[in-house]
């Protein structure tokens, strides 16, 4: 802590008695930038605010599908507490435009106005208490719009109001949870509309919510159960929709145990000729949430045409059942490389138990490089016979040494790491090539591999990587080996402006012995201090992480240090902050003014002007064109554009792939932790996460900072939580090939 800032604290110490005023030292902390990156970012210029000073706006605000999208952005945001508030308060004005909106002779602001208040996640605007009773919200009003579009967008939105999940930040002008009542008014309004509802798309939105929302009972559960297998003999659009809220239903309580008349009504969709598609794999991922693997139903759907489905029964194959083994042969020769991914767990579950790995061994020779990856990761140290295995392994991690191998490092590295389990003698010879390869994934390969090996000096070394993601890998080896030097080299990762580093490096820290803590408490306070002035929305999970080890290690009379950040903009900061004086000092910190920052948006002129395409080249050639979904998701467009323009995706690579999940990409430290400054508010609603479908990555709700990821599978448990705002249009097979460090050569839009 420099000497000025331990100078503001002890005049706060002496003039703070049981209440301490934070906020003009957390101004004096936060007043200036920090150090510029020299990768282009969006501007930062959103302000900070305290109540009554948000009068940058006009009054009253017109509704556009612009405003209207601003005003859904910012989730009525309140900086000011509970209580009465005077019409030019920007929240005020922005509940007064979605009123507006909502009644407005265009449909397409009343459909936008719909999926505001469902962003806005506030019961609310599904019921009202009037003189003591609840009275329809503004969504149930719109639930019978003449409009279907409106009525559809409704019908989701109440499900998303209605989930439970409270937007940011929680102060005392926040609204409440929604309770058991509220999801009864919800329900009984959605009952009501499918009853009459005549569209096929509206009744299947409807259907889908009412699985997805969160009944306060098994009772409740049941009932929406009972409706939800009625409609499933509907028309195809209400028997999608009836499968999509019977798979939300039993992912969300998969203790519960489901109906027989459920049961076997799954069982019949799954394999049904006349049911859609999409259906046969909602009914297979409702019955594997269920847990059941009905052996004739897996046999039929294993020769469903679709390899979507195909690879859902493959998830559910098992080798020690003789029924299984016919169709669990037949997957693994599936012509589908996301199949035969997937039968390579089955074969390895097997394998673990009766020891016969010579099938799995035969699929390091798959044609598909995630499929041979995936049998040598998952290769069980019990296998009988390891001479002729160490010997392919050995071979391939040979390869590290290669002049190429910074290309084609892949599969060495996975090698590597399968011979730190099987042959751990043999492994320590290729450690040394690893530790200095040119690729940091295989440096951060040798950091694992140093771990099992227990390695320390090793891993010491490669504390000290000039790589971010090799250092962090290192640290968490010292720190599971408990390695007398991992306080070293955690507090020495402190001078790194590296959020994920900075997070592992305050992890390590855990349980520092005495003679450690000292130097501990002195890094992790000027990594807290130099990283907060930056006023980056999305260093909160580093400062976090420091502010929870200095609970641990700081000294009660020091408790008084942390007061800066109790008036920090980020309210889970301020938590941990509060937290610590109030335990450790006894006293209770009240900020002089509540300051919030409103959230990060682009301007009206960019949401009125937005993109329709965007192009991402890869490097070494492959297209992946996008379809930008402007009328869905038009902040998060506006934004992806804005970065693009910039030239922020250029030469960034995806740092994580998931075969038959996402592959994710647009982190300049190519981690989960390393993204743009400022955070992005979600905006789920009615776009599901198909095959091909491009979202924001989160850490928690609106939390993303500009990392995309693209489904190669569909992934309904992504629906509602994760914002949609774009398709992939061309270039699947492109996406489905990539690998772990895959560069991104330029990203356009137009």
């Amino acid at each position: 802590m420099t000497r000025d800032r331990r100078a503001m604290v002890v005049v706060a110490m002496v003039v703070g008695a049981s209440a301490l005023t934070a906020g003009a030292l957390v101004r004096a902390s936060q007043g200036r930038q920090g150090a510029a990156t020299a990768r282009p970012l969006p501007r930062m210029d959103t302000p900070l605010v305290v109540c009554g000073a948000d009068g940058s706006l006009p009054a009253p605000i017109a509704p556009s599908r612009e405003t209207v999208a601003l005003a859904g952005d910012s989730r009525g945001f309140m900086p000011c507490p509970a209580g009465p508030h005077a019409p030019s308060h920007r929240e005020v004005r922005e509940r007064a435009a979605l009123a507006a909106a909502a009644s407005s002779a265009d449909p397409e602001l009343r459909r936008r106005a719909a999926a505001a208040y469902g962003r806005l996640a506030d019961p609310a605007a599904v019921a009202l208490l009037k003189d003591g009773a609840l009275a329809d919200g503004a969504l149930i009003a719109l639930l019978s719009d003449p409009d279907s579009r409106v009525r559809r967008e409704a019908a989701s939105a109440i499900g998303d109001a209605l989930a439970g999940a409270r937007p940011e930040p929680r102060n005392a002008g926040s609204p409440s949870a929604a309770g058991p009542n509220d999801i009864a008014h919800g329900r009984a309004a959605l009952d009501v509309r499918l009853a009459k509802e005549s569209d096929a798309d509206v009744a299947a939105v409807i259907l889908e919510t009412i699985g997805r929302l969160r009944y306060p009972d098994d009772a409740a559960r049941n009932a929406a159960e009972a409706v939800l297998v009625a409609a499933s003999r509907g028309e195809a659009g209400r028997m999608l929709g009836a499968a999509k809220g019977l798979e939300a239903l039993i992912r969300q309580s998969p203790k519960r145990p489901i109906g027989v008349e459920a049961r076997s009504r799954l069982r019949e969709m799954a394999v049904s000729a006349d049911a859609p598609v999409r259906v046969r794999r909602l009914a297979l991922l409702a019955l594997a949430a269920a847990r059941d693997d009905h052996d004739l139903t897996l046999v039929a759907a294993g020769l469903d045409g679709d390899w979507q489905v195909r690879r859902l029964v493959a998830l559910r194959i098992d080798f020690n059942r003789e029924t299984h083994r016919a169709t669990g042969a037949r997957l693994a020769q599936d012509r589908v490389f996301q199949v035969r991914y997937e039968m390579v767990g089955a074969m390895a579950r097997h394998a673990a138990t009766s020891q016969q790995c010579l099938p799995l061994v035969a699929m390091f020779d798959d044609p598909e490089p995630t499929v041979a990856l995936r049998a040598i990761d998952l290769l069980p140290d019990s296998c009988p016979d390891k001479r002729d295995i160490v010997g392919r392994l050995v071979q391939w991690a040979g390869e590290i040494g290669r002049p190429d191998s910074h290309v084609r490092w892949h599969r060495p590295a996975h090698a590597y790491q399968a011979l730190a389990r099987i042959g751990p003698d043999v492994a320590r010879g290729v450690s040394e090539a690893a530790e200095a390869h040119p690729a940091w994934q295989v440096r951060a390969a040798a950091a694992a591999v140093s771990a099992t090996l227990k390695d320390a000096d090793r891993l010491e070394r490669l504390a000290g990587d000039r790589e971010p993601n090799v250092r962090t890998a290192a640290l968490d080896g010292l720190r599971r080996m408990a390695s007398p030097v991992a306080a070293r080299a955690a507090v020495a990762a402190l001078e790194s402006d590296d959020y994920q580093l900075l997070r592992a490096a305050a992890i390590t820290l855990r349980g520092a012995r005495a003679a450690d803590r000292e130097p501990a408490i002195k890094a992790l306070f000027g990594a807290l201090f130099r990283v907060s002035a930056r006023l980056s929305d999305t260093s909160r999970d580093p400062r976090v992480a420091i502010l929870e080890r200095l609970e641990e290690l700081l000294p009660a009379d020091r408790a008084l240090e942390v007061l800066p950040f109790t008036g920090d903009f980020d309210r889970a900061v301020r938590e941990v902050a509060t937290r610590i004086i109030t335990t450790k000092a006894g006293k209770t910190p009240l900020p002089d003014d509540l300051r919030e920052r409103y959230p990060y948006q682009p301007g009206r002129a960019d949401l009125a002007g937005l993109p329709s395409v965007a192009t991402i080249q890869m490097e070494g050639g492959g297209t992946i064109t996008l379809e930008l979904l402007g009328a869905e998701a038009p902040l998060t467009v506006a934004r992806f554009a804005e970065l693009a323009r910039l030239g922020y995706y250029d030469d960034l690579t995806f740092h994580r792939v998931v075969p038959n999940f996402v592959i994710q990409g647009g982190s300049p430290g190519a981690n989960e932790y390393v993204g743009a400054p400022r955070y992005m508010r979600d905006e789920v609603g009615t776009v599901p996460h198909l095959r091909g479908a491009v979202g924001i990555s989160t850490r928690g709700r609106d939390t993303g900072d500009a990392q995309i990821f693209i489904d190669l599978i569909d992934l309904p448990r992504l629906d509602h939580d994760y914002t949609v705002f774009a398709r992939v249009m061309s270039g699947m097979e492109v996406v489905d090939r990539i690998l772990e460090g895959a560069r991104i050569a330029r990203v356009t839009v137009k």
